[in-house]
C-alpha cells in the first residue's frame, strides 16, 4: 500500500493551490488530511494569518480563482 506522505511531493506540479491546502502542506499534512481533522492548532492559525497578510501586502502573488466541484477536479472534456 502506497504511503501518503508520497503523495506530499505532487504538489509541487500545481501551477494554483487554495489557502487552506497551502497551510496544511506548510504544517507537512497532506490537504485531505486536515480537512478531516475539523481543527485548527495555533502555529496553523499563525502560519494563516501570515499567508493572508503577504497575500494582502503583495508580497505573494495571487489569482482568485473559482472554487469548483469536487476540490479542484475539472470536469472531463
Amino acid at each position: 500500500m502506497p504511503n501518503p506522505s508520497n503523495c506530499l511531493r505532487y504538489w509541487d506540479l500545481a501551477d494554483h493551490i487554495r489557502i487552506d491546502d497551502a497551510i496544511a502542506l506548510w504544517c507537512g499534512v497532506e490537504p485531505a488530511q486536515l480537512a478531516s481533522l475539523n481543527f485548527e492548532t495555533q502555529s496553523m492559525s499563525a502560519k494563516r494569518a501570515a499567508l493572508v497578510t503577504a497575500l494582502r501586502t503583495e508580497h505573494l502573488e495571487y489569482e482568485d480563482l473559482p472554487v469548483l466541484p469536487g476540490r479542484g477536479h475539472q470536469p472531463s472534456a
